[in-house]
């Protein structure tokens, strides 16, 4: 038995689906590209790896619009109740911010700029970490975390805090990796127009 998504479930199973969709469609015209100029780098392989990571977050979202994600309570047995609570987290943030900080690294030869684009990493990662071990560990064991009969959970306030984290974080981090190419290009010999055109191209990465 599923239920039919719909309200922020649907708004869920939808973004999923196309964000999932679009990012395949990127990285395979990335992969074709950089493959027929025979520079495949670092870069890409993490790319491929967040790709990874993302379509395993978009399949148990998708999976979980269906067993209950964004429905009314009413709505829900306690099998979909059980099946809506097993989702992957945010571990695909990691190899995707990596691969745009190494693809930055490639093209900046100043010390200021390569330390935050490490920073950048650094904090991904950490946050990634900071987040999963909290949701990991916030039941005992972790299978109260969807079988509430299992164990005890901390209180839900938790899940709460650690979400404006995460987010914040993720702001963060992709208006970094948004504004920093303007920066690493100003000093670049080339004419502003270009300038602007490869800033944005670049910019756009995070997408």
């Amino acid at each position: 038995m599923v239920v039919v998504p719909q309200g922020p479930g649907l708004t869920l199973l939808s973004v999923s689906i196309t964000f999932l969709a679009l990012s395949w469609v990127f990285v395979a015209v990335r992969f074709a590209f950089r493959y027929r100029k025979r520079c495949i780098g670092a870069d890409d392989w993490l790319m491929a790896a967040g790709l990874v990571l993302f379509t395993v977050q978009c399949v148990t979202t998708i999976e979980g619009a269906y067993n209950g994600v964004g429905a009314r309570d009413y709505r829900l047995t306690p099998e979909l109740n059980e099946g809506g609570r097993k989702l992957f987290y945010v571990t695909s943030t990691v190899p995707i911010k990596g691969s745009i900080c190494v693809m930055l690294l490639r093209i900046t030869p100043f010390t200021i700029y390569q330390r935050i684009l490490y920073g950048v990493m650094a904090f991904s990662l950490l946050s990634a970490l900071i987040v999963d071990i909290a949701f990991l560990t916030r039941c005992q064991p972790i299978s109260a975390t969807w079988d509430p009969k299992a164990g005890r959970c901390a209180n839900q306030s938790v899940v709460t805090s650690i979400s404006y984290f995460i987010s914040a974080s993720t702001i963060v981090t992709d208006w970094s990796c948004s504004i920093l190419p303007i920066f690493i290009l100003r000093h670049a010999r080339m004419p502003r127009r270009m300038k602007a055109s490869i800033g944005i191209i670049l910019a756009l990465g995070t997408v």
